[in-house]
């Protein structure tokens, strides 16, 4: 069990969540199909569709 996934693609959105400005997160795609989101303030996984910021 000590294979490690790979990081197919990288990608940052701007996430409109609920009544605040919104958040730039950090999406991570793994090889095995896995999302990994990141951002500040810890939004949730409905964060991986938004806007992709350049």
């Amino acid at each position: 069990m000590s294979e490690e996934r790979k990081v197919v693609s990288t990608q940052v959105v701007h996430c409109n969540q609920w009544h605040d400005e919104g958040v730039d997160a950090l999406l991570v795609v793994y090889d095995d199909g896995t999302v990994e989101v990141h951002c500040e303030g810890g939004c949730g996984a409905e964060c991986r569709y938004g806007t992709q910021v350049s």
